[in-house]
């Protein structure tokens, strides 16, 4: 077992196979309840953290990426610098819902 087990129904990751992780939880009766497949121990840690709760670190920092996207060097295109504050606005209330636990 890879990440602490408990009879709350808090999520886990076991090696099910030489190279996959399954993500899951063990219902009241003991029963593995698997939720996904991960080529690797550290997509899987990265699933249970935010099954459990957490953010989800790989999202918030592509919506800060794009949120701090200059768009001041676009200017042949109105439509371009519309879409791109467009996204920064969007970026920027994802931002704020992934880290309060609104997504």
């Amino acid at each position: 077992m890879s990440a602490a087990q408990t009879s709350t129904g808090s999520w886990v990751y076991v090696r099910s196979e030489a190279s996959l992780w399954t993500v899951g939880f063990y219902d009241p009766d003991g029963h593995w309840q698997p939720e996904s497949d991960h080529p690797t121990a550290n997509d899987a840690d990265r699933r249970v953290h935010y099954l459990n709760g957490g953010t989800n670190a790989d999202l918030v920092k592509a919506l800060e990426e794009i949120r701090d996207m200059p768009c001041s060097h676009v200017n042949d295109s109105e439509s371009l610098r519309h879409t791109i504050k467009t996204l920064r606005y969007i970026a920027t209330n994802a931002i704020a819902a992934t880290k309060t636990g609104g997504a």
